[in-house]
C-alpha cells in the first residue's frame, strides 16, 4: 500500500516538475517573440510615420505583457508544487527577501542561465547580474561562496 502511494506522489511530481518546465519555456519562448515584435516597432518609428502614437501604445502592452504579474503567479503555483519548501527554507534562513529575490532562486534552482532568466523575466543580462549580486549581498555570501550552489543546495 505504501508502495502504490509513493508511486503515485512520484508520478504526480513529475507531472508538476514537466508542467513547470513547460510553463518556464512558454514564458521565455512568448518573451522572446514579443522582444524581436518590439524591435522592429522601434526600426519602424524611426520613419518618424503617424504610426509613432500608434507602435509607441504596442510596445507599451508588449512590456505589460512581459511583466504580467498573473504569468509569475501561475510560475509559482508550479513551482512551489515542485519544490514545496523550498521558498519556505529560504524565507526561514535568510529572513525576508523580495519577490524579485524569491523569484531570481527559483529561477536558479531550476537551474537556469542568466541568460535565460533575462528572457524569461524581460529584464537584461546585466540586470540579472545586479539581481545576483544584491541576493548574494542579502544572504551575506563571500566572494568565494557560488550563489547557484547554495540555491540549488536548499
Amino acid at each position: 500500500m505504501f508502495e502504490k502511494e509513493q508511486q503515485i506522489i512520484s508520478k504526480e511530481l513529475e507531472k508538476n516538475e514537466v508542467e513547470l518546465v513547460s510553463k518556464t519555456n512558454f514564458i521565455a519562448q512568448r518573451n522572446q517573440y514579443l522582444n524581436v515584435l518590439k524591435d522592429s516597432i522601434i526600426k519602424e518609428e524611426k520613419n518618424k510615420t503617424s504610426a509613432e502614437l500608434i507602435s509607441k501604445n504596442i510596445k507599451n502592452d508588449i512590456n505589460r505583457i512581459i511583466g504580467s504579474q498573473k504569468v509569475f503567479e501561475d510560475f509559482e503555483n508550479h513551482f512551489t508544487k515542485v519544490y514545496p519548501e523550498f521558498l519556505k527554507e529560504l524565507i526561514k534562513r535568510y529572513g525576508q527577501l523580495s519577490q524579485t529575490d524569491l523569484r531570481l532562486c527559483a529561477y536558479i534552482k531550476m537551474n537556469q542561465t542568466k541568460s535565460e532568466i533575462a528572457l524569461i523575466t524581460g529584464a537584461s543580462s546585466r540586470t540579472i547580474e545586479s539581481q545576483r549580486y544584491r541576493l548574494s549581498k542579502k544572504l551575506d555570501l563571500t566572494k568565494e561562496d557560488d550563489l547557484n550552489s547554495l540555491i540549488i543546495s536548499l
